[in-house]
């Protein structure tokens, strides 16, 4: 499942504005097995990977038909899981408000995807991407984080250029 992780994760770190269905789909998929595997643990891995892979079409088909509410559901999504992978990472507590935090993170990432929907498409997806990737590994939390940031960074980079370039053609 690592190589298949890792392949979904550098298409969205890339490609995550570019082909916006992918962003959605790719993270719909890692949602799918991250909290498929916490609510169907024990069962076998295509279990888990069903899950990852209907709730990745189910993204793609959104992100491919409603574009504005798929962008909404993605910054939501992406801004939730972040700041819950940064609590685990940091081992950052907040007691009764660690709920509430990543809801008000992710509806200001989907405000930010309604507002500057290109650029906040880039830096989420680089970093959706990059935590795709980075989602089989067994490193040390530290070392997670950094290698998250890192190919975030790298992510955006490329997307960026792409993005400008399109624009000096257009």
């Amino acid at each position: 499942m690592l190589i298949l992780t890792t392949m979904i994760g550098f298409a969205v770190l890339v490609m995550g504005r570019q082909i916006f269905w992918i962003f959605v789909a790719g993270l719909g998929f890692a949602l799918g097995i991250i909290y498929g595997g916490q609510f169907y643990s024990g069962q076998p891995e295509w279990v888990i990977i069903l899950i990852g892979t209907v709730a990745g079409v189910l993204g793609a088909l959104l992100a491919y038909n409603l574009q504005r509410l798929a962008g909404v559901f993605a910054g939501f999504a992406t801004g939730w899981y972040l700041t819950n992978l940064f609590f685990d990472y940091t081992g950052f507590q907040l007691g009764q408000y660690n709920y509430l935090i990543p809801i008000i993170v992710g509806v200001i990432c989907s405000i930010s995807m309604i507002v500057f929907f290109n650029w906040s498409a880039i830096l989420l997806s680089s970093f959706a991407g990059a935590a795709i990737i980075t989602l089989g590994m067994n490193f040390t939390n530290q070392t997670e984080m950094i290698m998250l940031i890192a190919f975030a960074f790298l992510g955006s980079a490329i997307q960026a250029i792409w993005f400008i370039q399109e624009d000096k053609q257009a």
